[in-house]
């Protein structure tokens, strides 16, 4: 699945926020020993390194952040290539937007990708997945994945990202290890 190399690159970016938070811990625990500081002191070194974390782990979230959309949108260009266009027509493409934003369950979904199929209204059938994809309407995404057999893996991936995004534990986790939290306090 080509979402496999986002995921590696996505971990390498996690890994790497860990570590800084690591080491920020680290310094935290050996500050707490270090006789040759003023608890003033030690809360002005921690302080510094606070900020330069937070700033860091900030940095390496972007990037996260600027990977996941790069690969949104390098599917859904390849979604546009391989499915193709009937036409280049904009306001043909905004309709089937409007009309595909209008849809309110997968079986609408399912009745308007089938009538797309078959009229091969291409930007139709791209807008009705779009809405399938940020619906979580499965049984859609796959209908059009067979419709569009070298358009399938494109398709199923675009869902996968998008389920990937906008899922709630993920969310808990990506929220988690960039969290690097408030700076402690030393008491003198």
């Amino acid at each position: 699945m080509a979402l496999d190399a986002l995921k590696t690159e996505i971990d390498g970016y996690r890994n790497k926020a860990i570590g800084e938070i690591t080491q920020y811990r680290e310094l935290h625990e050996k500050l707490k020993n270090d006789q040759s500081l003023t608890p003033l002191g030690k809360q002005e070194v921690l302080a510094d390194a606070h900020r330069l974390v937070t700033e860091s782990v900030a940095k390496i979230q972007k990037q996260e952040e600027t990977a996941i959309a790069t690969k949104a949108e390098s599917l859904q260009r390849s979604l546009v290539a391989r499915i193709g266009t009937s036409g280049g027509d904009l306001v043909a493409m905004r309709d089937a937007e409007e009309r595909a934003d209008r849809l309110e369950d997968d079986k609408d979904a399912m009745r308007t990708i089938e009538r797309a199929i078959r009229s091969d209204d291409r930007s139709l059938a791209h807008a009705v997945i779009r809405k399938a994809n940020e619906s979580g309407w499965a049984d859609v995404v796959d209908k059009a994945a067979q419709a569009y057999p070298s358009a399938g893996e494109a398709i199923r991936d675009a869902a996968a990202l998008h389920r990937y995004t906008n899922d709630i534990r993920e969310g808990f986790v990506r929220a988690a290890t960039y969290s690097v939290g408030d700076a402690p306090r030393f008491r003198g």
